[in-house]
């Protein structure tokens, strides 16, 4: 798995994830409520995959399983 690496744009603006690249994450929820915006690839969960320009909302303790099959770049903004 290469995770990538994630780069701070701001206290509480959000994270910017590069190079996530064939990687997959077991089941797991999210405590405080996320917001990711799919800048460039494909980013999937068992909802289905989502290209680039999608924005979606995981709730509060939304559970979802994720996973990339080639280089995927996102925006993550928690809470």
């Amino acid at each position: 798995m290469n995770a990538g690496s994630r780069t701070a744009i701001g206290q509480g603006i959000g994270i910017v994830c590069t190079g996530i690249n064939y990687a997959s994450f077991p089941e797991h929820g999210h405590p405080p409520a996320k917001e990711i915006l799919l800048l460039d690839g494909i980013f999937s969960d068992e909802s289905g995959d989502y290209s680039a320009g999608t924005y979606f909302r995981k709730p509060h303790m939304g559970q979802h399983t994720p996973f990339v099959e080639a280089e995927t770049l996102i925006w993550v903004k928690a809470g």
